[in-house]
């Protein structure tokens, strides 16, 4: 076909396309629109200007402001945010009679907001100032008596009734948006407020001060620290969770003229932060090495002379990753990331019979969607994800069904199945008991066409699954991980339920299974995937999505895992604890063994560096620096506190000034960049989706599969029980880079938080902010404990960066109060 044919076609696709579509003129400009869409949606898609202040991309148009007025043809006024388009229809957008509404509407809205802009927040980029002089408010011609002042206080904001328009999108953005319902809207004409609801979950992740257009919703935080013009914004990622969520450091130079962050903020009006990624942040470079500290004495090659293997942090970019395995490969020692190990073999297992659902397919989720999340503390670990599963649930009406074993009432869902500590495989095993039927179908078909090798593998592994459910005691299963029998036959309801069609045929429910570490991690792990495996066979539209944390998706193709024996001698961690390591804690204490080695050092934090990453939906992401200054480079540009270059680079004979300048040698990111002609990192975008088959995983040939256990042993233990949860998302606050400061209590050194429900205190009786040592394993920790009313059950969550054994639950053992 030649270039002139596919033109044609090209222009025979638009008119086609324009066929099905609604004429729209706006301001005599030729428009189209879909049916249904608003008349403000239309005039956004093609760059026509309509004021709004209530209006927000990511919420549901409510009209409150009525700044988006339009006039129709025949002289009538509308909002445009509330009108659809059902019909070919003329509006127009600036004509003088809009102007003047818009004026009035203006006005309005000040009466009730002073003039305190200049000790204001918000003053510089107030989007009420913006709006009185794009419709041209000279003077207040209205007047009411002036509210006073009523200040509410709650989790370090303020809401402050005398400068509220009632837009209503903090109420909103908290409700539909973020999912937590702690500000409603307390209807009552002029004296109409936002309400706090103080027994209400707030996660503390000031999106209700974000999109507050005036600055009645502030934040404590940020009060009286900067004019905001005065902020320097430095565009980056997210270092938290494998989300990545765009943001900018805002950076000023404070009194003594270093560079200091002054907080976190994103593009409010259509995207999300969470606690974690709004808050979480070193303010001043913590990097910086005094005089005798100099990390030129880590001299690389005489460490590896004294360990036999690397521990991997999992949160470490991609550049780290190949310099790890450039490290282990010439030393000849083994690389240990169980989670990266586990998470690949599992992932290999699931992809090697049905393929990985990416999470990325939960927005085409409709209303007959299911939702299973697995064995995840996912509402601290991936906050913003959790937030897009509660707006599927508002939205679309996708059924949430919650399965793990730490009790909490913020799992707001249809189900929530609460299960006995390390009854993972059982709980695998009553999932696939609600499907035995799809896999006799599915056997049935198969047996009725072997013409393909790939079917009969699959016949293979479906029989023996069949087999192996048929012979377990289902009522001993339900009873052992204290399930009831009315919660599976609710959970078969959900995933079985089917819809009548017009057709009289039937349609079931999309499911996807969101697979939590709690059951990777597992002993059974393997079993457990071959399990997920044949119910995404045998349901139709049923996906499995293993939970990738940080970047163990780029560590799982980078480097040649080996089982962590748990070992703390003998080996180096980067970014993870052991014996010598090369971590970015800010007071890292430098001591010497008796053989002269120094055996610790610190490393950029990663707030700090430049690099890349892969987020959970498979993109090359570009991590920035949250600003540069003195503190990290002298004027000569020498590092004073390293990067893994800097350490390792002359060992493995690098010639490279800049880490990033290795991204374009890390094999899935140089296939990438050769297809596009890309050069160097400079030439990346901030984030780009990678090829799906360079991302994927295969499986090893020496995973055994088939090895169905003919009984299911449960575990036992003191029926206390401490829950290590990922240190991702909110829960980074206990990563090593912030120990020095966030985790000093009462004048003594900590190594983690220990969050109890009221009844863990009382059996075991501790009190709320009481500090005991407590045993994990084979570590002694020092913890804090903190009672939060949303938690239930005997089982306690520790957030700690000091625990080597990736083994998710440890028995309660106190060794001091």
């Amino acid at each position: 076909m030649t270039q002139a044919d596919i033109a044609i076609k090209h222009e025979e696709s638009k008119a086609e396309t324009k066929d099905l579509l609604i004429q729209v003129l706006i301001d005599d400009k030729e428009c189209y629109a879909r049916v249904g869409e608003s008349l403000l949606s239309v005039a956004r898609n093609h760059n026509i200007n309509i004021p709004t202040l209530c209006d927000l991309k990511k919420l549901t148009p409510t009209g409150a402001c009525r700044m988006c007025v339009v006039e129709e043809d025949n002289g009538n006024i509308v909002a445009s945010c509330k009108s659809f388009v059902t019909k070919p229809i003329r509006i127009y957008t600036q004509t003088e009679k809009l102007q003047k509404f818009r004026n009035q509407i203006m006005s309005f809205l000040c009466i009730n907001h002073p003039l305190e802009c200049g000790v204001c927040d918000k003053s510089g980029e107030c989007e009420l100032q913006d709006k009185v002089l794009e419709s041209k408010v000279a003077i207040q011609p209205f007047f009411a008596v002036q509210k006073q002042n009523d200040y509410v206080h709650f989790h370090n904001k303020v809401y402050n009734e005398a400068l509220c328009i009632m837009c209503e999108r903090c109420a909103r953005t908290c409700n539909e948006y973020v999912g937590n319902s702690v500000l409603s809207v307390l209807a009552g004409g002029f004296h109409s407020k936002i309400g706090v609801d103080f027994n209400a979950y707030c996660e503390d992740c000031d999106e209700c001060v974000s999109v507050c257009p005036t600055g009645a919703m502030f934040s404590t935080r940020f009060t009286y620290t900067s004019n905001a013009w005065e902020l320097e914004k430095n565009e980056s990622h997210c270092i938290h969770c494998s989300l990545r969520c765009p943001l900018h450091y805002e950076v000023k130079h404070n009194i003594d003229s270093k560079k200091e962050i002054y907080r976190i903020k994103n593009e409010a009006h259509a995207m999300q932060l969470c606690h974690a990624g709004r808050h979480n942040f070193l303010r001043q470079n913590l990097g910086m090495l005094q005089g005798d500290c100099a990390t030129k004495g880590f001299a690389i090659s005489e460490v590896l002379s004294h360990i036999n293997a690397l521990r991997l942090g999992t949160n470490i970019t991609n550049e780290e990753a190949y310099l790890a395995a450039l490290l282990a490969q010439k030393a000849n020692i083994k690389i240990y990331c169980d989670e990266a190990l586990h998470y690949k073999e599992f992932s290999s297992i699931c992809n090697y019979y049905v393929g990985v659902g990416s999470a990325n397919s939960l927005k085409d989720l409709q209303h007959d969607g299911v939702v299973i999340i697995l064995g995840s503390y996912l509402y601290d670990e991936m906050p913003i994800l959790r937030s897009d599963l509660s707006k599927l649930a508002l939205k679309k009406g996708v059924k949430n069904i919650w399965i793990s074993s730490v009790a909490e009432e913020r799992f707001q869902s249809d189900l929530a199945i609460t299960y006995e500590v390390s009854s993972e495989l059982a709980i695998s095993a009553l999932l696939l008991s609600i499907f035995v039927k799809q896999i006799q179908d599915k056997i049935n078909t198969l047996e009725s066409n072997l013409s393909l090798h790939h079917n009969t593998k699959i016949l293979a592994l479906l029989k023996s699954t069949l087999a192996w459910i048929q012979e377990q005691d289902l009522a001993y299963l339900m009873a052992e991980s204290n399930v009831s029998e009315s919660e599976i036959a609710l959970l078969d309801a959900m995933c079985n339920y089917n819809k009548p069609l017009e057709s009289k045929a039937t349609q079931t429910p999309h499911i996807k299974i969101l697979v939590g570490q709690d059951f990777y991690l597992s002993k059974h792990y393997r079993l457990i995937a071959q399990i997920l495996s044949v119910i995404a066979l045998c349901k139709n539209d049923c996906s499995i999505i293993p939970l990738c944390y940080d970047n163990m998706h780029a560590i799982s193709l980078l480097c040649d895992l080996t089982p962590d024996d748990g070992s703390y001698c003998d080996v180096l961690g980067i970014r993870a604890n052991a014996d010598f390591s090369i971590t970015p804690a800010p007071f890292l204490p430098f001591v010497a063994d008796s053989k002269n080695v120094q055996k610790s050092i610190p490393i950029v934090p990663l707030q700090f560096m430049e690099g890349s990453v892969i987020d959970i939906y498979g993109n090359l992401v570009k991590l920035y620096p949250s600003f540069r200054d003195n503190d990290i480079y002298s004027s000569t540009q020498d590092c004073i506190c390293d990067d893994l270059l800097d350490i390792c680079g002359t060992y493995l004979e690098l010639d490279c000034e800049y880490i990033v300048e290795l991204t374009s040698e890390i094999p899935f990111v140089k296939e990438f960049m050769c297809q596009r002609g890309l050069q160097d990192f400079d030439s990346l975008e901030s984030k780009m989706r990678l090829d799906p088959l360079a991302l994927q995983l295969g499986l090893d040939s020496n995973i055994e599969l088939f090895e169905y256990c003919p009984e299911i042993i449960l575990g036992e233990g003191s029926g206390i029980f401490i829950y290590k949860a990922a240190l991702s998302g909110n829960l980074s606050f206990y990563r090593n880079e912030y120990k020095s400061k966030n985790l000093i209590y009462n004048d003594k050194e900590l190594h983690g938080i220990l969050k109890v429900s009221k009844q863990f205190c009382i059996a075991t009786k501790l009190q709320d902010n009481e500090i005991i040592s407590l045993q994990v394993g084979s570590v002694v920790l020092s913890v804090r404990i903190m009672q939060t009313s949303f938690m239930k059950g005997m089982v306690a969550v520790l957030a700690s960066d000091c625990v080597i054994d990736s083994i998710k639950y440890f028995d309660y053992k106190v060794l001091k109060a």
